[in-house]
């Protein structure tokens, strides 16, 4: 009978669940945290706004990261290790990094935003000039100038702009035309939108 029954039950549950039916995206915080942080600051709770627009920060961050990984693809003839999310230098800002391998050869891509340390390096990333006493070449890429200081490993620095400094360091020996050659895959123009309004819808 209780074999029966728990047939019975399945074949219903079969029959009224749509057909290839999926688990109800998770619902955005963040507006309930902005009315949560408006009424703590109203009374006074600093600290509770504070955690509360940082619980925001949060979330703006991790939807921006997940549709920055889209912007280091899988390239033809190289393996490719899965995108990640971290912190930025010395923890500030954020990073997204991916790891290729093809023939013995390693490039690592990096994108890395918000950075204090990056903002103050920004001369050196932008002036050819100063560039050029630390060893960068300036070489023109895609409508984008680019240093690269030739060595093992190679380093090419580009900054994109708003706060965002693309970056890709190849090992053991890759030389200048490889990595330029390599850099050609990314989509700098979506690179740079990172930090304007296009991120993904969020959770209704």
């Amino acid at each position: 009978m209780i074999r029966h029954l728990a047939f019975c039950t399945l074949g219903l549950l079969l029959i009224t669940s749509p057909a290839g039916a999926q688990t109800p995206a998770p619902k955005d915080r963040a507006p309930d945290l902005f009315k949560s942080a408006f009424q703590k600051y109203s009374k006074n709770d600093l600290n509770g706004a504070s955690e509360d627009l940082a619980a925001i920060q949060a979330i703006i961050d991790d939807r921006r990261g997940n549709f920055g990984l889209r912007q280091l693809p899988d390239i033809k003839d190289w393996q490719a290790k899965k995108a990640e999310k971290g912190a930025g230098l010395l923890g500030s800002g954020s990073t997204l990094r991916r790891v290729y391998t093809s023939k013995g050869k390693t490039v690592t891509a990096e994108i890395i935003m918000d950075s204090p340390i990056i903002q103050q390096l920004a001369p050196l990333l932008t002036n050819p000039a100063v560039a050029s006493a630390g060893g960068f070449e300036s070489r023109r890429i895609t409508g984008k100038e680019a240093l690269i200081k030739v060595g093992d490993p190679i380093e090419l620095n580009l900054w994109i702009g708003a706060g965002i400094l693309f970056k890709l360091t190849g090992t053991p020996a890759m030389k200048e035309n490889e990595i330029v050659a390599f850099a050609k895959h990314f989509d700098f123009d979506a690179i740079e939108k990172l930090k304007k309004d296009v991120a993904p819808e969020a959770p209704k």
